[in-house]
This record gives structure tokens, sequence and C-alpha cells, in this order.
């Protein structure tokens, strides 16, 4: 295991990497954390999504994304494997054409560079030690000072010490503590790239120094010197130990970023510490980015069918690709459905119009129109024959099925004969009013005859000749091949405008005959409109007649209603009319219409009326004189009850005709 690293992750923008995500935050991050327990090991190996819901502004993450550019973090202690450690990072940004695609970095283990600083010689009883960017004790020969500021060890200097070192100046200066005064170098340690320098310094008592300087001035050059090769030999072997790896592996990632994937090579290395494994883990990825790459291209030239498998359930990428191939080939199935489903359209559109043409041309002879239009229907079908049977309307009392016309049919079959409402397919086909389809033909059914012979079809479809719920005949079709639900829908809906037109050609057949009849009449009409004339001439006079006797009638009928007392009532005795005499005597007011007589009877008056009823019901006319009492006085009447008959010599009705008379004339 390297003593140095602890981890060693590359961060993606997560936009680039996984098509299905369109927002600007977002980060898919792949991690090496040392050490492996071996070298199949992968337990080790993280890969997750961070910022799901936004950047986090406070990260370093975010720092770089805002402003790209290389940069050494101060320490901070890191979990690994369940022990505190003490790291620092050096992050690398990833930018193509502008853009933030992302970061490297690796994660340093500072003590390492403890036991460095631990162990150089301190002569003169100097103090080596190692400052972060902010001024933090990184390590120090005085370890009671790792983790304070340097500013807390030299609080009132003149130099400000935490601008020069983060500046990457090297500088000195004199300085007390605990009444001792110290000579203090600084000198920057700088990365390649990275704008926060930290810095290695060397505390020396100057009286240490001074005496020194008396004993042997060159000694005093001789430690300088030695000091020098010490944070030079730092310095070179944090540069060169970090960054040159990242630096080949940022340049392959670039080329990454770049879309040049045929252009990038593997990495070759023979360390076998983290830097090793990340360039391993980075190998992989350029690979399985060149087999992405290569299923790609083979879907966009529309090889749906190559292989390909993802790593494993967890790649984002792999799984995309895999789920873009599936929807690809569900778009191509539902295009070659859509094309095939158009056809058919096209194939039904283009018959509708072809026969709508035929049928707009139909003729007066019923037989001609009925062969064009089986003849045609077989060839466009590519059936093999049919034929069209017609109701025969001649008798509306011996109705049957006739056949009107066929095209490459045995017509023998039906040759003078007639097919009976409901018997065999035909007649069924007419009474039940819907298509039969049949796949398997009976033997001696229907035989389809050629050159070669004749054979049995193998589809068999009857079409119900319906228009406005009114059955007009059948169509029948055979077949050696199977007929489509395209193909049965389309000869349904054809076979309810050949309905139609029948209805049309046989009215107009009939408009023939009708005028042909009109035209007989006419003549007999004018042969019959001079005795018309004459019988005019008398029903004018019989007319005159009727009139003046109608008159006369009106005369008498006023002359009874001023005299008489008349009554008409229904075969219940319910009042029908009366005139004013009547409701006097009945001494009533007002409209006494469909009330029963009997309620203005008194009793003796009751049991006399429907003794007198019966008869009258039984067709007997009625003369009675009797008298009447009403409010207090007497009246003597004399009336009569008459039966009324209709035309059909029923009687609907009685008229009642009464007249007061003296008591001296009873």
């Amino acid at each position: 295991d390297h003593p140095e690293y602890r981890g060693i992750y590359t961060s993606w923008e997560r936009k680039y990497v996984d098509s299905l995500w369109t927002k600007d935050y977002g980060v898919i991050r792949i991690t090496l954390i040392s050490p492996q327990k071996n070298d199949r090991d992968d337990s080790n190996v993280i890969i997750d999504t961070l910022n799901h819901y936004g950047d986090n502004t406070n990260s370093s993450y975010y720092a770089i994304k805002a402003n790209p550019k290389d940069e050494l973090l101060n320490p901070y202690d890191a979990i690994y494997f369940g022990k505190k450690q003490t790291v620092t990072s050096v992050l690398n940004p990833m930018v193509y054409h502008n853009k933030f695609l992302g970061l490297t970095g690796i994660d340093i283990l500072l003590s390492r560079y403890s036991e460095i600083i631990r162990n150089v010689d301190n002569s003169y009883n100097s103090d080596i030690f190692l400052l972060s960017n902010n001024g933090v004790f990184v390590e120090n020969q005085k370890e009671d000072l790792v983790g304070t500021n340097i500013t807390d060890i030299i609080p009132n200097s003149d130099i400000d010490l935490i601008k020069n070192i983060r500046r990457g100046e090297a500088f000195s200066l004199y300085v007390m503590n605990n009444g001792e005064s110290y000579y203090v170098t600084f000198y920057p340690i700088q990365i390649s790239g990275v704008d926060t320098p930290w810095s290695v310094g060397v505390a020396t008592p100057k009286a240490e120094m001074t005496a020194a300087m008396k004993t042997n001035f060159t000694a005093l050059l001789f430690v300088s010197f030695i000091g020098l090769i010490i944070m030079t030999s730092v310095i070179y072997f944090l540069s060169k130990g970090i960054t040159l790896p990242i630096t080949n592996i940022t340049n392959l990632l670039k080329l990454m970023a770049n879309g040049r994937i045929n252009k990038v090579e593997k990495l070759k290395t023979k360390r076998e510490d983290e830097i090793g494994e990340i360039i391993e883990s980075t190998n992989k990825l350029v690979e399985n980015l060149k087999a992405t790459a290569v299923f790609a291209h083979e879907i966009g030239e529309g090889n749906l069918s190559t292989d390909f498998e993802s790593l494993n359930k967890e790649d984002i990428l792999g799984n995309s690709l895999i789920n873009m191939r599936l929807s690809l080939k569900k778009a191509k199935l539902e295009e070659e459905n859509r094309r095939i489903e158009e056809a058919k359209q096209n194939w039904a559109t283009k018959g509708y119009a072809e026969f709508g043409e035929l049928l707009r041309n139909n003729t007066d002879n019923m037989e001609a129109f009925t062969y064009n239009v089986i003849s045609n229907l077989i060839k466009y079908t590519d059936s093999n024959q049919g034929a069209i049977f017609l109701l025969n309307t001649a008798d509306a009392a011996d109705q049957y099925l006739v056949m009107s016309s066929c095209y490459a049919y045995d017509r023998k079959k039906y040759v003078d004969s007639r097919i009976e409402v409901g018997s065999n397919l035909v007649g069924q086909c007419y009474l039940e009013g819907e298509t039969i389809y049949m796949t398997d033909i009976p033997e001696d059914y229907i035989r389809i005859t050629s050159g070669l012979g004749d054979a049995n079809p193998n589809t068999l479809i009857l079409v119900p000749l319906k228009f406005n719920d009114k059955v007009y005949g059948v169509m029948e079709l055979a077949s050696f091949n199977n007929y489509e639900d395209y193909q049965i829908e389309f000869i349904e809906k054809l076979g309810e405008s050949i309905a139609s037109t029948i209805s049309t050609v046989r009215v107009n057949l009939q408009t023939i005959q009708l005028l042909e009849e009109s035209k007989l009449k006419s003549e007999e009409l004018a042969a019959q409109e001079e005795e018309m004339r004459q019988n005019m001439e008398e029903l004018q006079t019989t007319q005159e007649e009727s009139a003046r006797r109608e008159l006369d009638m009106n005369g008498v009928l006023g002359a009874l209603n001023s005299s008489y007392l008349v009554l008409e009532l229904n075969l219940n005795a319910e009042i029908i009319n009366i005139n004013e005499n009547a409701k006097k005597l009945l001494n009533v007011s007002g409209s006494v219409e469909g009330q029963n007589l009997r309620l203005f009877l008194n009793q003796e008056e009751l049991d006399d009326f429907e003794s007198m009823w019966q008869k009258i019901l039984n067709g007997e006319s009625v003369h009675k004189h009797h008298s009447v009492f009403r409010s207090g006085k007497s009246y003597f009447i004399s009336e009569s009850y008459s039966p009324i008959y209709d035309e059909m010599d029923e009687i609907y009705k009685v008229l009642n005709l009464g007249v007061e008379i003296e008591d001296s004339k009873l």
C-alpha cells in the first residue's frame, strides 16, 4: 500500500454522462479508496451521485466550478475505513471549450510528511515546520504546535505572514518568542497550476546562529545549504509524486471530453500504489467508453441487434443506451405497423373511390349492374369467385332469393332454383342480416374451377346487402386465401353502398313502371273527365237541394228549441247537449254537459227511468206522459226517448224531446 494516498476520484457534471439528466446541477463521482484488500477487490471503488437538488455553494467543488483552476486544499480530517486521518486534496478541473465538465482529485495522507519533518536533523536547535496556505501548522517538530496558526505564535509581526504565504513568496524575519530571538525563514512549496501554495519554514535561535557564525561561518553556509536541499527535496517530492500522474490522467480525460475516444490509448504503468489503481480504473473507463461508443455508432447506423451489456445496474450511461435501443426498436416496430395500417387504409380508400364511381354509374338493368359490381370486387380483393343474390319482390306474399349475377362461378348450382329465406348459408345470412365468415367449407358446398381442375376454397364470406336496416340481398365471395379483418370491413361497408344503390335502382325501375301506368291512367282519366263533369253538374244540383233542405231543417230545429225540451244523452245517460227549456225543468243553470241525468232525478223517477232506459238501449222508442215536481211546483210533461244509430247501424246516443201540457189534456 502506498503510504501517501488515501483516495483518488473523478467527479463529472451529471448532464454530460447521463442523457436523461438535463439540469445544470448534479454530480456523478467515482472514488478509489486505499488500501485495497487484494487485486480483485472492488469494495473500495465507490460510484455515487451528489447534488440532486442543487449545488452546494459552500463546497470546494462549487468553488472550482465557479472559477475553474487547480487547487491544493488546506488540511482536514477524514474517516477512512473507520479511522480518522489528516489529509489534504489536490483538485484539477476538467474544462472543454469553456465548459466545466468536472474535476479530478487525490486525497494525500499527511503522516508521511510528518515523519520527514520530524526526522530532519535539527542542528543548532532549529525548528522545521510545514505550513498550509492559510498559515496552519501541518507539521512541526514541536508537536504541540500542530494545528495552530502561525499568527498565534508570531502575533505582532511587521510583515503580513498569511498574505506572503498565500502569494507563495520566500521571506525571512526576526521574531521574539518566550524572551528569545529567532531567525525564521519561509520558502514556498509550489505545485504546477495550483495558486494555493504551502510553505516550509525553519526557525533558528539567533543566539545559536551568532555562536555558529563566530565559530565557523563555513558551517553556517553548510547548514543553510543543507536546509535548502531539504526544502527542495520536499518540494520536488510533492510536485513529482502528485502532479505528473494527475497530469497524464487529466490529458487523457481531456481527450475523452473532446470526443476523441478513438485517439485515447491506455496508460501504461508499473506502479502498484493508489496512482496505479486510478490509472487502471481510468483504463477500464476508457475501455468501457470505447465499447459504448461502438454500440452507439451501431445504433446510429440502424443496427439495433448489436450485442452490448452494461457494467452493472448502476451503469447509468450503459443502461441508458440499452433503454434507448429498446425505445428505437419499439419505435421501428410502431413505424412498421403504422406503414402496414396506412397501406390498408390506402387500399380501402382507393377501393371506396373506385366502387363509388362504379355505383354512381348504375344502370336501369339490375343484372348488368350487379355483374359489374361482383366482377370488379372479385378482382380487387384477389378472390376467386363470387355471386350476388337479390330478394324477389314481385310477390310480397312469396319472397325468396335468386342469383342476380356471378363471376367465375359454377352457375349450374343455382340455375332455375330459388333460395328460401333462412335456408342454406345464403338464406341464413339474409334472415339474420349478419356477415358469415367461414374457413371450414363443406366439401359439397362450392368448388372453384380452373383450367387445371377444381378445388374446394379455403375461405367463404357472405355479406348481407343491408341499408337502413333493410336487407336487399346477399353477396357471396370464395377464395383460396384468408380475408384480413380490414378486407372484411371493406366488403361489409361496400355491401351497404351496394344495397343503397340497389334501392335506388329499384326505385328508378318502379318510377319507370309507374310513369307507364300513369300514362295509361291519364288516358283513362281524360275519358272519365267528361263523365265527372256531368256528375259534378248533377252533384251541384243535389247540393243546392241539400242546402235548401238543411235550411228547412235548421228552421225546424230552431222551432223545437224554442218550444220543446231537447236533451241528448250518450249510452251511459250522460248529458251531451241540453237546451234552456230542459235546464229550466231540471232546475239547473250553467253547463251540465258531461253529468249523468240520474243525478237530477228523485228516487221514484230514477226507478222508472232505469226500466225505461233498458228498453231504449234495446232499440225501443219510449213515449210517456207524467208529472214532475220541481221547486214546489208541479209540471205535466209529454216526452219521448228515441235511440239514434250511426253508419254501422249501432246505437250511439239517445234523443229526448218533451213538451209541457195542461193537466186537463192528460
